[in-house]
């Protein structure tokens, strides 16, 4: 038995060093991008930016992979923080959506391979960095959805920093996003191999016994 996991990212130069790392290829699709390897063990959807669409991008591919509760799911992508060095990843351990007041909390059941934060997602660009929250503005819509799905123990949010008040969001380009995913690619790939350990356990334990 394989563990499943599912990748739903807002860009595709934050999906790159992904889609590489774990040679993924395009799969066929109307909506989305759609990326999955050899054995149809890792999927990843491109969603584009913003909650709704982090949302429906999740819904989609839960169908297109045949999700099921022993799925793990996974939202990558950059974030901003007043005093976090730039480069540095965060795991959420809460996720807020500013617009709607509505709070999510992940269960974190195995030790996190990097620091664990707060997330506050919005709706437009937030460069005041409120209450000590890494800012961005997918992971309440994915995190949301995937919960009708799976497990919160094995649905999680990964940020890497992006900008901070030092240096400006402005400043962000397609290749500089491609350069901070990969400098965490090992703590990825980290997470990736707790995620699929407990999907695997999660199969097992929801699966048939054997005799019938």
């Amino acid at each position: 038995m394989i563990g499943k996991i599912n990748f739903v990212v807002a860009l595709f130069c934050e999906a790159k060093p992904i889609i590489t790392h774990f040679n993924l290829s395009k799969s066929e699709s109307t909506l989305f991008k759609l990326y999955s390897n050899q054995n149809h063990s890792i999927w990843l959807i491109i969603s584009g930016i913003g909650s709704s669409a982090s949302s429906r991008a999740t819904k989609h591919l839960a169908l297109a992979s045949g999700a099921d509760m022993g799925t793990a799911w996974l939202n990558i992508g950059i974030g901003g923080h007043d005093n976090l060095p730039l480069e540095k990843a965060i795991l959420a351990h809460k996720i807020t959506d500013f617009s709607m007041g509505k709070t999510w909390f992940s269960q974190l059941v195995f030790d996190p391979p990097c620091l664990t934060a707060s997330v506050k997602t919005v709706e437009k660009p937030d460069f005041n960095y409120p209450d000590d929250n890494v800012v961005e503005m997918e992971a309440s819509g994915f995190f949301s959805a995937a919960e009708s799905f799976s497990t919160r123990e094995i649905i999680h949010c990964m940020k890497i920093i992006s900008d901070n008040s030092q240096s400006s969001a402005d400043k962000i380009t397609a290749a500089m996003v491609d350069e901070l995913i990969s400098r965490n690619l090992s703590i990825i790939k980290e997470l990736v191999k707790k995620l699929q350990f407990l999907s695997m356990k999660e199969q097992e334990r929801t699966s048939d016994p054997p005799f019938l």
